[in-house]
């Protein structure tokens, strides 16, 4: 009931782990301690969510489960492989993606549909480039 500080493996058979997934099965109420603890940058952060909750990180993070004081916590972990293999491409299309959910609305109202389609465009060049469509 305890892993100490360590990072997944970037590949699992013959598969790629780019992302780690940790859901949660019991209620945080039922167990002490036992907090996933992901770093990032220089921050330590504590998740401990509600049952039927997924946290989802980069595979390499360092991560650690705390301790459990009293009780037992259930979770299923699990990897999966992104469509988009090269890393940078990855963050890249990630960036992109926050960035258009939030401002595509205003961009389409104020600079028009040229800029806002040649951007698409761009999304749609790095997918076709990076992306690992089998």
């Amino acid at each position: 009931m305890h892993y100490s500080v360590h990072n997944d493996n970037y590949v699992a058979g013959r598969i790629r782990t780019d992302f780690s997934n940790t859901i949660f099965l019991n209620s945080p109420d039922e167990y002490q301690g036992g907090e996933l603890m992901l770093r990032v940058g220089n921050q330590d952060l504590l998740y401990k969510l509600k049952a039927g909750q997924c946290i989802i990180y980069p595979t390499g993070l360092v991560h650690e489960v705390k301790p459990i004081a009293s009780g037992v916590r259930r979770v299923c972990i699990f990897w999966t492989e992104s469509e988009i293999g090269d890393a940078t491409a990855r963050h890249i299309m990630g960036d992109f993606n926050s960035l258009w959910s939030k401002y595509s609305d205003d961009l389409y109202k104020k600079v028009g549909d040229d800029f806002a389609i040649q951007l698409q465009n761009i999304r749609f060049r790095l997918m076709r480039k990076y992306g690992n469509f089998s």
